[in-house]
């Protein structure tokens, strides 16, 4: 049996969200979100609203995202659930806990910690339309699920987009490997044909 031996865990910080946080382009989200990557990686933002999920990212110190149809709920603070940011190095959570109360916090990595990754597969394998700003329209031709999300990739039954999601581990008072946490990591290309062969799927 292998002694399991804890690693350094993210740095987690507790975050206050102003009012209106979400507001003017996602200014204050933005501003908050420097030390998610390092300088000229991509930051992504998923946002869970009452009336819908929006994709988004960070550009020139605002956050893009998507109006296509009816498809994209418009972004506003008072409909959201949950709202993530992140990138390589970090990832910023706020989620509501009643009306008009939100509450946040921030990951960041230390060296030296140690993680499982996962890729969760997205819904979508038809492209319905490249819109401007790099993003893309898709939809699961099996149920008719539809999102728009913030990159333009081949997508069909054997080439995805997947959530990619570091679990970091920590130990109970059994000494026991647990997860203690979980975050968003990035948006990835995954070409299903490979990994089938290559037997590494994830």
């Amino acid at each position: 049996m292998t002694e399991f031996k804890p690693a350094p865990l993210p740095k987690l910080t507790p975050i206050t969200p102003r009012d209106n946080f979400a507001e003017n382009k996602g200014v204050w989200l933005v501003e908050q979100s420097g030390d998610l990557a390092a300088p000229g990686e991509q930051i992504y933002a998923l946002i869970h609203l009452d009336d819908g999920v929006l994709w988004g990212r960070v550009e020139n110190g605002e956050l893009l995202v998507a109006a296509y149809q009816d498809w994209t709920p418009p972004l506003r603070t008072l409909t959201i659930q949950q709202c993530r940011l992140f990138g390589s190095q970090g990832e910023l959570f706020i989620w509501r806990l009643s009306d008009s109360e939100w509450r946040g916090r921030k990951v960041l990595d230390q060296p030296g910690a140690e993680f499982i990754p996962e890729h969760q597969l997205l819904l979508g394998n038809r492209e319905v339309a490249k819109l401007t700003d790099d993003f893309m329209a898709i939809r699961e031709e099996s149920t008719g699920l539809r999102q728009v999300v913030p990159r333009t990739v081949q997508i069909d039954n054997d080439h995805r987009l997947a959530l990619l999601v570091h679990h970091y581990l920590s130990e109970d008072e059994d000494g026991q490997a647990i997860i203690k946490c979980s975050r968003l990591v990035g948006l990835e290309e995954r070409d299903l044909t490979k990994e089938v062969r290559n037997g590494n799927r994830q």
